[in-house]
C-alpha cells in the first residue's frame, strides 16, 4: 500500500521523464552515450545546435547570452569587438562557446574558430595557425584563459602579453584595412580578477571588452539541478528498453535519491559539476543494480534499514578516531563500535560505542576507557512524538541517534536542542533515507562500498562524537592540579561555540533560524562549563547577537530582512569550508568570540 502511495506521489515526475525519454530516443544509443560521457567528463557537447538546445540543462540562460553576444557582434558587422564571458568553473562557458561557434556559422555573415589555450603551447602560434584572413570577418572564440593564470600568479606576463597583442592585432585595422574580425574571451571570475589586478593587461583586454556574465542565483541553480536529474534519467531510459524497465520499476527511489544529491551539489557547484555528479551516480546505480530486488515498506523496511546501518557501522566504522578541539588544545579519542545492547531501566539500546583515549602519533588506542555512548537507530519520525525511551537512556548514558528520515534541517536542529536541554549529552545524525533505499537496490556485495563512497556518516560521526564528548575533554584538557582556569574555560567555550555554529551552518540548505543558532550558542557554551562542574553564566541576547554578527563579518551568511533568519549562499558555504581548513583564521575568529563573551557582565563577574 505504501509502495503504491509512493509511486502516486512521484507520478508527475515519472510522466515528465517518460515524455522526455520518448523525445530523446530518436537520437539513438550512440549520440546518447556521447552526451552522457561528455557530461561525466565535464566536456562541452560538440553536437548539432538543436540537440544541445534540447538536452542541455539550463540552456535558456546559455541561449539568451548567445543571442545577446551575436546581436552585439552583428551590430558591429562582426569586426573590431572584444567580448568577455565571465562565469565560474562548471557554469557552461565552454558549452556556450560551442553554441556560439555553431550559431555564428549558421548566420553565414562571418566565419568562426574555437581556440583552446594551454600553458605549454605558444599563444601566438595557436592564433596564427587558426586565423584565416579573408573577405568575410572572423570571430575567434578563446577558451581556457584560466590555463595561463599560473604564469601570471608567478609574475610571468609573457603569455598574457602575447594574448593581448594577438587580440589587438585581430580587432584593430591596419594600413587602411578594416579589422579582421572580433574576439570572444571565455574566462572565470578568478581570471578576470587576475587580469584586473594588472593595469596594463586590464587596459588592453578588459576595458575595451563588453562583458556578459554567465551566472545563476541559488534558486536558479537548484532548479537547474532538478532539471538535470530528469534529463539524465530520461537519457538512460532512452538508451535501451532493459534500462527503461528497471528505472521505471524503482523510479521513486532512483529519482528522489538523485534529486536530493543534485540539490546538495547545487549549493556549492555550477551546472557542470551537477551534471557530472548525477551522471556518475546514475551509471553506478545502473551497473550495480540487483534486478531481482524490490524495496519493501512499513516495519520490514525499518528492520532492513537498521540491519544495514549496523552492518555498515560494524564493518566500515568499527574504530573511529576523533578530536575535541578547545582553542589551541585537543583531546584525542577512539570510538569502537559494539553491537552489544545496553540495558537501562525501562529501555534497551540498539548498540553502543566505547570511547578510549587515543595516541594519534602512534595510531594506537590507549588503555583508559573514558565511557560508553549509547547508539539508537531510527527509521522515520514517529519516535519524535514519544521520547520516553530516549530520555531513559540519556539518564544513564550519552546518546548518539542515527536517524534515517527525510527530516528538515531546522526540525533536526530543534529536536536536538530540545533533547539536549538540562545538560543531556545527545547528538543526532540525520541520514537521507533515499540514499539507503538506493543501497538496498544494489547487489548485496556492493552495498557497503556504495555507502562508504556516498554517505557522510563517517564525517558526521566524528563531528557529533566531538560534541558529545566535549565535557570529558574539558576535564582532560583544562584541569591542572584539580583546578580549572576560568579564563581557559571561557576560551574553550568560545572554541566550542564556533565549532557548533560551523556544524549547524553546514547542515542548513538556504537559511537557518536565528532562534536555532542562538540555542546552539547557549547549548555549546553550557556544555563546556558542565564539563568543569561549573554553572555557566547566562548569556544575554545582545551578546548572542554580537556573536552572530561575527559570522556576517566573516562572510558566512547574512541576516534576512525580517531579522528572523540567517541566510546562506554558495559563496558563504565556500568560505565556511575555508574557515574549517584555515587554523590561523579559525583561531582569530575564536579570539573575537572570546572577547565578545567576556563583555557579558555575568561572565566578567565569574572571571573576577
Amino acid at each position: 500500500m505504501r509502495e503504491k502511495q509512493e509511486f502516486q506521489r512521484f507520478y508527475p515526475q515519472l510522466r515528465e521523464v517518460k515524455s522526455l525519454s520518448e523525445r530523446f530516443s530518436r537520437y539513438g544509443p550512440s549520440l546518447i552515450r556521447q552526451v552522457l560521457n561528455g557530461w561525466a567528463d565535464r566536456r562541452p557537447l560538440e553536437v548539432k545546435l538543436e540537440v544541445i538546445e534540447e538536452v542541455f540543462v539550463n540552456v535558456k540562460l546559455l541561449k539568451r547570452i548567445s543571442e545577446s553576444v551575436i546581436s552585439y557582434l552583428r551590430d558591429r558587422d562582426w569586426r573590431g569587438a572584444i567580448v568577455s564571458v565571465v562565469g565560474e568553473y562548471g557554469s557552461g562557458k565552454s558549452q556556450l562557446g560551442h553554441m556560439l561557434l555553431r550559431a555564428i556559422r549558421m548566420e553565414g555573415e562571418a566565419s568562426a574558430k574555437f581556440i583552446v589555450l594551454n600553458p605549454i603551447d605558444d599563444v601566438r602560434e595557436i592564433f596564427m595557425r587558426e586565423i584565416e584572413i579573408g573577405e568575410k570577418p572572423m570571430v575567434i572564440i578563446v577558451d581556457e584563459i584560466d590555463q595561463l593564470l599560473r604564469d601570471l600568479e608567478k609574475g610571468r606576463r609573457e603569455k598574457f602579453e602575447d594574448l593581448a597583442d594577438m587580440v589587438r592585432w585581430f580587432t584593430e585595422g591596419h594600413y587602411g584595412k578594416p579589422p579582421a574580425g572580433s574576439v570572444i574571451l571565455l574566462m572565470s571570475k578568478r581570471a578576470k580578477e587576475g587580469l584586473s589586478s594588472d593595469r596594463a593587461l586590464a587596459n588592453r583586454l578588459l576595458e575595451r571588452s563588453r562583458e556578459f556574465r554567465l551566472s545563476m542565483s541559488d534558486e536558479e541553480r537548484e532548479k537547474a539541478s532538478v532539471e538535470a536529474v530528469k534529463k539524465v534519467i530520461a537519457l538512460q531510459m532512452a538508451y535501451d528498453e532493459d534500462r527503461k524497465v528497471v528505472i521505471q520499476r524503482n523510479f521513486p527511489v532512483i529519482y528522489k535519491f538523485l534529486e536530493n544529491r543534485a540539490r546538495e551539489v547545487s549549493l556549492v557547484r555550477e551546472v557542470g559539476g551537477i551534471l557530472k555528479n548525477i551522471v556518475d551516480l546514475m551509471n553506478e546505480l545502473i551497473i550495480n543494480m540487483d534486478e531481482t530486488v524490490s524495496i519493501p515498506s512499513g516495519v520490514e523496511l525499518g528492520t532492513m534499514m537498521e540491519e544495514l546501518i549496523k552492518d555498515f557501522l560494524s564493518r566500515e566504522l568499527r574504530a573511529i578516531p576523533f578530536k575535541v578541539r578547545l582553542g589551541d588544545e585537543f583531546a584525542d579519542y577512539l570510538a569502537t563500535f559494539s553491537t552489544e545492547r545496553l540495558n537501562v531501566p525501562g529501555a534497551i539500546t540498539d548498540a553502543h560505542y566505547v570511547i578510549w583515549t587515543y595516541d594519534p602519533q602512534r595510531g594506537k588506542r590507549g588503555d583508559t576507557i573514558i565511557g560508553k555512548v549509547a547508539v539508537e537507530i531510527k527509521y522515520g519520525t514517529h519516535w519524535m512524538h514519544n521520547r520516553d525511551q530516549i530520555l531513559k537512556i540519556l539518564s544513564h548514558y550519552p546518546l548518539l541517534m542515527i536517524l534515517v528520515a527525510d527530516l528538515d534541517p531546522e526540525d533536526r536542529s530543534r529536536v536536538e536542542v530540545e533533547i539536549r536541554r538540562g545538560g543531556r549529552r545527545f547528538g543526532l545524525i540525520s541520514l537521507d533515507p533515499y540514499l539507503f533505499k538506493a543501497a538496498l537496490l544494489l547487489r548485496e556485495e556492493y552495498r557497503l562500498q556504495f555507502l562508504r563512497e556516498r554517505s557522510t556518516l563517517r564525517r558526521d560521526l566524528r563531528e557529533v562524537m566531538g560534541h558529545i564528548m566535549t565535557p570529558e575533554a574539558v576535564k582532560q584538557i583544562l584541569t591542572t592540579e584539580g583546578e580549572i582556569s576560568k579564563d581557559k574555560l571561557l576560551r574553550a567555550a568560545a572554541s566550542s561555540v564556533l565549532s557548533s555554529l560551523i556544524r549547524e551552518l553546514k547542515a542548513g540548505r538556504h537559511s537557518k533560524r536565528i532562534t536555532t543558532l542562538s540555542n546552539v550558542i547557549i547549548n555549546s557554551f553550557e556544555a563546556v562549563y558542565s564539563g568543569a562542574n561549573i554553572t555557566a553564566p547566562v548569556l544575554p541576547a545582545h551578546i548572542i547577537d554580537k556573536v552572530l554578527r561575527i559570522l556576517v563579518r566573516e562572510g558566512l551568511g547574512r541576516f534576512s530582512k525580517t531579522g528572523k533568519s540567517f541566510m546562506l549562499s554558495k559563496e558563504s558555504r565556500l568560505l565556511l569550508e575555508e574557515l574549517e581548513r584555515d587554523d590561523e583564521r579559525r583561531r582569530r575568529v575564536e579570539s573575537v568570540i572570546y572577547d565578545i563573551l567576556a563583555q557579558s557582565k555575568e561572565v566578567r563577574s565569574q572571571l573576577a
